[in-house]
């Protein structure tokens, strides 16, 4: 089972390789897009849902499908490394009393900010 970062993860990098037609078109179907795609392939079948964009496309199936798992790996990393800016943020800002009450007007991307700000300094002190 994927959790909702890999879905991400893996319909953006779909989207990136593939292009969705029909209700596979719409940002929210790009995992199940690829997931319909992996599933057409295995059974032998050419995916009619989706085209190969042109860099991509003097490829054979199963290597469009291993770049498309390469990039979701990539872009994981990446929202792994903004969650923990978030985290860094949030705990920097609760230890100086800055933090907000109501969560719900918690600015995350400020709070992405701070932590990759905190993260650097306390870095740059340790080198």
């Amino acid at each position: 089972m994927n959790s909702v970062i890999d879905k991400i993860s893996i319909g953006l990098a779909g989207a990136q390789i593939l292009s969705f037609e029909g209700e596979y078109d719409a940002s929210s179907k790009w995992y199940e897009g690829v997931m319909l795609a992996i599933e057409e392939v295995e059974a032998g079948n050419e995916p009619e849902h989706c085209v190969v964009y042109a860099p991509f496309s003097n490829l054979e199936w199963d290597d469009v499908l291993a770049n498309i798992d390469t990039q979701a790996e990539a872009i994981k990393d990446a929202m792994k490394i903004a969650l923990n800016f978030a985290k860094a943020g949030i705990i920097d800002a609760a230890i100086e009393c800055e933090l907000d009450s109501d969560f719900n007007a918690l600015d995350i991307e400020s709070m992405v900010e701070r932590g990759a700000n905190k993260l650097l300094e306390a870095e740059n002190a340790s080198s």
